[in-house]
């Protein structure tokens, strides 16, 4: 099975998301936008694992001892770079060093806490690049981690709940 871990998204960051992805439709740039049922933060990508690698990480979830944080998200960015841009993403100031320990704790430790928005399939247009210079101030507290499975199709993919664990 295809996995990951993930911080889920509420409701009010979704929206504020989902306006951000209608800046984005409106640059011209051709692209592929993350939907809203899948927007969330990942911490760690697994890729195919079986039940027993996926037993071990559902223990290594409940040894997480957190307390509920808050992130903040503060800007737009890209990978590779804001120049050749092929995937939109925001990006957090406030709970970026907590993100990082509980990448380390999954053993990511080159975690980018971030949200991907939307894929780029064609070079970037300057109105695109527009929204770089965008300042973000939205913000969320993390109350709970997800182990989730990942479906692969033409449709695109669907995420399923595998494990959930609370935070404090």
């Amino acid at each position: 099975m295809r996995c990951f871990i993930a911080i889920p998204l509420p409701e009010n960051v979704i929206n504020e998301f989902i306006s951000i992805q209608d800046e984005l439709k409106s640059s011209g740039t051709k692209m592929k936008l993350v939907e809203r049922e899948n927007l969330h933060i990942t911490i760690r990508f697994y890729g195919e694992i079986d039940e027993k690698r996926a037993e071990i990480i559902k223990q290594k979830m409940d040894a997480l001892n957190r307390q509920s944080f808050r992130i903040v998200f503060d800007r737009i960015d890209g990978f590779p770079n804001k120049q050749f841009v092929r995937v939109v993403w925001v990006g957090v100031s406030d709970g970026e060093e907590e993100l990082r320990k509980i990448g380390e704790h999954f053993g990511n430790n080159d975690l980018i806490p971030h949200v991907t928005l939307a894929r780029i399939k064609a070079k970037p247009t300057e109105k695109l690049k527009e929204v770089f210079n965008k300042r973000l101030n939205v913000d969320m507290t993390a109350k709970r981690i997800l182990l989730m499975q990942s479906f692969l199709s033409n449709k695109g993919p669907r995420y399923e709940v595998l494990y959930e664990k609370q935070f404090g």
